[in-house]
């Protein structure tokens, strides 16, 4: 442990903020909890462990506050608890501070979910007790006791409430547009990613994609990945050519994970078993919910990727999705200004060579599918089914028909939240209507002019 025992103001009751009571709990800290809008079940449980519920805010109560990342950094609340002196930080910072365990962070604007898992898998395979999580289930602080290092996902919430934290390895994904109307601007978003490598020493390493120009100053090794080449290697040796990656492991993905693994075994001293990293690899599975194929149906896969709602994140599944692709998309905009986004420009190249059909469907669909129409590409209009269910299993009827031997991929771009409560809700809509395809075969009109790029 790091710090003595202090009196803690947990700031939000979510999955974070019950994960950071439980945790309190096991240090033997006190302290009490804030939220608005408390969930029934997690508020019983954080009275149970000894944190009741405060309604009015007292600095003087408490030594630290540990805020949850869906709270903005600028909340009043929190700027008021700021300017009485107490030090507000997140789950990340409070693990590093009372915990010995080494992680490995990711970040990025999309696929550091899938490399986070992946790199734990291959750490696994080399007989190292690598546990995922952080951004998403479960919070770090539920595995960073459990395991021998945690490899942690890591948001631009997570990042902007560090202080100490420094990772072993640090990974940046890739940069793109998100989450602007939180952060301000793209810089300010870019800068919360770039925290990640602000504590490094040289002995830590910060590996990110070549394309990519660092964005701050660090004391870390850096590694920058090349993003072209048909295998990936392993010290000028050909680990596997990335044809053979299973379907669902983007090759950048791939070469971040594989590199941030060889670099945390270079600090343990320990040697690599090629053969068996080669095995981890063809045989992981992915993320539920993340790039997952659910089914493959007379040929056809069916891939749910309901969490894409970044540029950069659809653009990956369009690239890795089988063709023909029944691409099925819409939802609640939150990109703004969409013409404008640079990504754009590849992924309209991708849909003229990949995509059979856009069934477009929610309230920006529409808008979105009309960038593509110069693409020549099909377009279904959905958008006027307002039950979410419906609307999915339209699409899904219809992909099934015009992308025989391809693949029928749920890639949104928009939220859920014009339909769905949330983007498990609706890939959980999407499973459905995969399921009850099983019991028909598709309807012989698949169109043949959309093969592999």
């Amino acid at each position: 442990m790091k710090t003595d025992s202090q009196k803690v103001l947990v700031y939000g009751l979510g999955r974070s903020g019950m994960g950071v009571i439980r945790h309190l709990k096991k240090l033997a800290w006190s302290g009490a909890w804030f939220d608005a809008k408390p969930n029934p079940d997690g508020e019983l449980e954080a009275v149970n462990h000894g944190f009741p519920r405060v309604n009015t805010l007292e600095p003087k109560d408490f030594d630290l506050v540990v805020a949850a990342p869906g709270v903005m950094v600028q909340n009043p609340d929190l700027e008021m608890l700021r300017g009485a002196g107490l030090p507000v930080i997140g789950e990340v910072e409070l693990a590093y501070l009372t915990t010995s365990t080494p992680t490995i962070g990711v970040t990025g604007t999309a696929g550091k979910g899938s490399t986070t898992a992946l790199i734990a898998h291959l750490l696994r395979s080399q007989s190292i007790n690598a546990l995922e999580g952080g951004n998403f289930d479960p919070p770090l602080l539920e595995i960073v006791d459990a395991c021998e290092v945690a490899v942690t996902e890591l948001s631009s919430f997570q990042l902007e409430r560090i202080d100490t934290y420094r990772p072993s390895v640090a990974v940046i994904t890739n940069l793109g547009v998100d989450h602007i109307t939180d952060h301000g601007s793209l810089e300010r978003y870019h800068a919360a990613k770039w925290r990640i490598a602000q504590n490094l020493i040289p002995e830590d390493s910060l590996v990110f994609p070549a394309s990519i120009v660092l964005g701050r100053e660090t004391r870390g090794n850096v590694v920058r990945v090349l993003e072209s080449g048909d295998i990936l290697d392993l010290t000028a040796k050909t680990l596997l050519e990335l044809s053979k990656l299973p379907v669902g492991i983007h090759p950048m993905n791939a070469r971040l994970a594989v590199t941030a693994t060889l670099l945390y075994l270079e600090q343990l001293q320990k040697s690599v078993n090629v053969e068996v990293l080669k095995k981890a690899l063809l045989e992981f599975k992915g993320v539920s919910g993340r790039f997952e194929t659910i089914a493959v149906i007379d040929g056809t896969r069916f891939i749910e990727d309901s969490i894409a709602t970044r540029t950069l994140a659809v653009q990956a599944a369009l690239e890795n999705a089988p063709a023909p692709i029944a691409w099925i998309m819409g939802g609640r905009d939150k990109l703004g200004l969409f013409e404008k986004q640079s990504e754009l420009p590849k992924m309209l190249s991708l849909v003229k060579h990949k995509v059979a059909v856009i069934l477009a469907f929610g309230e920006s669909g529409m808008i979105y599918a009309e960038y593509f129409k110069s693409a020549g590409v099909k377009i279904v209009d959905l958008s006027l089914e307002k039950d979410g269910e419906k609307a999915l299993e339209k699409a899904v009827n219809i992909g099934f028909d015009l992308a025989q031997g391809g693949s029928v991929l749920l890639a949104p771009l928009g939220t859920s939240f014009d339909l769905f409560p949330n983007y498990k809700a609706r890939g959980a809509a999407f499973k459905s209507a995969v399921k009850k395809l099983e019991f028909r075969s598709p309807q012989p009109s698949a169109p043949k002019n959309r093969g592999a790029p």
